[in-house]
């Protein structure tokens, strides 16, 4: 790959962002063994981040224990704070689980144009939500992961149609994105196949 590329990954929780993340990143080094790599997962960061006992900690671990995304400032405080301590523009960017709304849409959007990331890949897996509580529900026996829970998961699907989708359809719209729908509901490996189908 002659240019560092960005590689945005959209779905519905469960979908299995993360895992092809991983997949894609190795994907990569392979074939391109001497451009450094930066991946950012915002869902991490936030488990990460309400370990915390400060007050604001406080304040986003009981709204993930409701199921309530976090606040559209320490979502943009987050990622943003990560890129400006990060990039050294020489990398492939590798991002998983935001801009989950229309207006970070646009904010992110703005970094891009900012950092000179050309023509950045949106990944979207799709697949239906009976599949995705399939999903969500082995892994709540498997990891014991708090958003997880039914309820919570419902409040998810509820903020996704409402949030999520408006954003993912601002990349699709956008012509300086590469915007690539992915059948999320293949297999591990049928989907990563798909993702180096889309981005050959």
């Amino acid at each position: 790959m002659p240019k560092p590329q960005t590689f945005i990954f959209m779905g519905l929780p469960g979908s299995g962002k993360g895992t092809q993340v991983t997949l894609l990143q190795e994907y990569i080094k392979k074939q391109d063994p001497d451009t450094p790599q930066y991946a950012l997962s915002t869902g991490e960061k936030f488990r990460e981040f309400i370990k915390g006992d400060g007050y604001t900690h406080q304040k986003a671990r009981e709204a993930l224990t409701k199921g309530e995304l976090m606040p559209e400032f320490l979502a943009v405080w987050m990622w943003g704070s990560m890129f400006v301590e990060n990039l050294k523009g020489d990398e492939h960017m590798f991002i998983d689980g935001f801009p989950r709304i229309a207006t970070e849409a646009e904010m992110f959007h703005s970094a891009m144009k900012f950092y000179e990331r050309e023509k950045p890949y949106v990944l979207y897996l799709h697949l239906t939500k009976e599949e995705v509580c399939d999903r969500l529900r082995k892994r709540l026996e498997k990891e014991g992961r708090t958003d997880d829970v039914e309820e919570t998961v419902e409040e998810r699907f509820r903020w996704y149609d409402k949030h999520v989708v408006p954003a993912i359809d601002f990349f699709r719209d956008k012509d300086e994105y590469e915007f690539c729908s992915i059948n999320g509901g293949l297999t591990i490996e049928g989907v990563h196949d798909e993702i180096l189908k889309a981005i050959s």
